[in-house]
């Protein structure tokens, strides 16, 4: 870069007068400076590719693998816990199914007298599974993204590449969400395609929750217009892009999970439910702190990574440890998953048996918890000024928090209904081998062998 001929200076003093080196000398009004400047230029011998690298802020990465070794560690704590609950529930002793009436006095785990009635159908069943199916969805699209750009096949330098492979995989893998919600409909109504329940579950996985993102996306951007924000979409382009993703590819692939899900087998439970109510011992602040508590250690396990991707998004910076990431996701599913059999099981033991919603959410909360950093970090680390600057950044935040929320919670039903179905399915196994052992001890009564007879046959060789 080289000078520019200049226009004029000032001194510091705003009432002394503007002298300039051209002929035609000017008043500077006060508080007023002119620049000018010159820009040269030159070929570089960088590639394209290698070019952004002087532009990264180039930090250590020693508290991205920190961050991993505790969340492992946690992990392993976890997996201590959740395999001292199998052993427990896994005992040989097992006496108590639906079909035997239970003595109140018997000293038994409570979750043993809840085997009629701990697979009810839950509440909303269609809006359950279509959040189930829908959080499969994002976590393999998440998985897989995160795949393609640690392994070179998208650029991880542009980002705008790797939101628009997002969408669309996140589209295509919409087959994943209408196969899960069908089977998990189906799995609770039984095979009863006209059902209004039925139908919600066919239609919601389409429209929900790419609904909820389409309408948000479409109030900030109308209330972000008349500041004449950059972040603003005047163009039809995108609109068109966006439902051209939505009505072709998304709703057929749903459409065709949701018919594959309807065409397979029923899942059978290993208990039927009764139709009594049953009274609900659990209190409604236990529920409450469960659910709560239930997203801290998901969320620690991505605060890191949350906090440089923040970062990167509204500070203008690189994010480029993608490989710390999806290692900090599938840590995030594995941690969801226990946390919620533990949960699961605190409540099956503290005599609830509506266990489904509760562990969607007792891994859903995660996403309050990134609601409330979000809080934490627009007064601490930016300057939001004007009334369209918070609308964009409240407004993103909230949809990342629904992703995660959507996301972990189906993670922490899936985890709940598997530990669910093993410990039942071990209490029916226990029931049935001791039925069988008191029937052969009964039928199988036979005369005492004489020893002679037995010698004299063995020596003749009967």
């Amino acid at each position: 870069m080289k000078e520019g001929k200049p226009i004029g200076y000032c001194e510091a003093n705003p009432n002394q007068a503007f002298e300039s080196n051209q002929s035609n000398n000017q008043q500077l009004k006060p508080g007023l400076i002119f620049f000018s400047y010159d820009v040269e230029f030159y070929e570089s011998e960088k590639t394209a590719e290698s070019r952004v690298h002087d532009y990264q802020v180039l930090g250590s990465d020693e508290i991205h693998k920190w961050s991993l070794i505790i969340s492992s560690v946690v992990i392993l704590v976890l997996i201590c816990i959740v395999g001292f609950i199998f052993k427990t529930t896994g005992r040989k002793n097992n006496r108590i199914y639906p079909g035997i009436i239970i003595n109140e006095n018997m000293h038994q785990e409570c979750w043993k007298k809840l085997a009629g009635h701990v697979f009810r159908p839950p509440e909303s069943l269609a809006l359950l599974s279509t959040f189930v199916g829908t959080g499969v969805q994002n976590l393999s699209s998440s998985l897989l993204i995160l795949i393609l750009v640690c392994s070179g096949v998208i650029d991880k330098y542009r980002r705008g590449n790797i939101l628009l492979f997002g969408l669309f995989i996140n589209a295509l893998l919409g087959f994943l969400s209408g196969y899960f919600s069908a089977r998990l409909g189906k799995m609770f109504l039984g095979s009863s395609p006209y059902d209004s329940r039925a139908c919600a579950i066919a239609f919601f996985p389409t429209f929900l929750y790419p609904g909820i993102n389409f309408v948000g996306f479409i109030i900030i951007n109308n209330i972000i217009i008349p500041s004449a924000s950059s972040n603003v979409f005047n163009s039809l382009h995108y609109f068109t892009t966006f439902f051209q993703v939505w009505f072709a590819v998304m709703i057929h692939c749903a459409s065709l999970g949701n018919r594959f899900g309807n065409s397979r087998k029923t899942l059978e439970n290993p208990s039927t439910f009764n139709s009594a109510s049953v009274p609900i011992k659990s209190s409604s602040f236990l529920y409450l702190s469960l659910s709560l508590l239930g997203g801290l250690l998901p969320f620690g396990s991505i605060f890191i990574e949350l906090k440089f991707l923040m970062t990167s998004n509204w500070q203008h910076s690189f994010y480029y440890f993608y490989s710390y990431l999806l290692a900090a996701l599938v840590i995030l599913a594995i941690i969801s998953a226990l946390v919620s059999i533990i949960v699961t099981y605190l409540h099956l033991n503290n005599g609830n048996p509506r266990t489904w919603w509760a562990s969607f959410f007792s891994t859903g909360s995660v996403g309050l918890y990134i609601f409330g950093y979000g809080i934490l970090y627009s007064f601490k680390e930016l300057n939001l000024i004007g009334l369209s600057s918070r609308f964009v950044y409240f407004g993103y935040m909230l949809a990342l928090s629904l992703f995660f929320t959507i996301l972990c919670g189906a993670i922490g039903f899936l985890a709940s209904y598997w530990f669910i179905r093993k410990i039942y399915q071990s209490l029916h196994e226990s029931l049935i081998f001791r039925g069988n052992d008191q029937e052969n001890a009964e039928n199988d009564e036979s005369p005492e062998v004489n020893p002679e007879s037995a010698e004299q046959n063995a020596l003749n060789g009967v």
